[in-house]
């Protein structure tokens, strides 16, 4: 009994991990590296057309109803600077509402 006892703590104490002067490795100092350059660069001018289509329906108070079915169409456009990570810029944009089945006049209906 006591040579299984002297065996398990002679394994137990044999896997101990070795202690030499030379096996300690030290990270090198830590170097801050230099601000790395974006893949894409958002700067520069831009200009788009955009256009959509409504549906819709209003009823009002005094009991007449009107179709606003319609359209509209836009232009936008821009000019973006990128400084580092932050994107810096001017837009403006212009929209019209294409008139649809019913926009033009008013339908009342009772």
């Amino acid at each position: 009994m006591y040579t299984k006892i002297i065996a398990l703590a002679a394994v137990a104490f044999s896997a101990a991990p070795a202690f030499a002067a030379d096996a300690v490795v030290q990270d090198p100092a830590y170097v801050q590296q230099g601000q790395t350059q974006s893949a894409f660069d958002w700067s520069g001018f831009y200009l788009g057309l955009q256009g959509g289509y409504t549906s819709t329906h209003a009823s009002y108070l005094d009991g007449s109803e009107q179709d606003l079915d319609g359209g509209s169409t836009g232009i936008y456009g821009g000019y973006n600077f990128q400084h580092g990570p932050f994107v810096f810029g001017i837009e403006n944009d212009f929209n019209d509402r294409v008139p649809g089945n019913g926009v033009a006049g008013f339908h009342s209906h009772r």
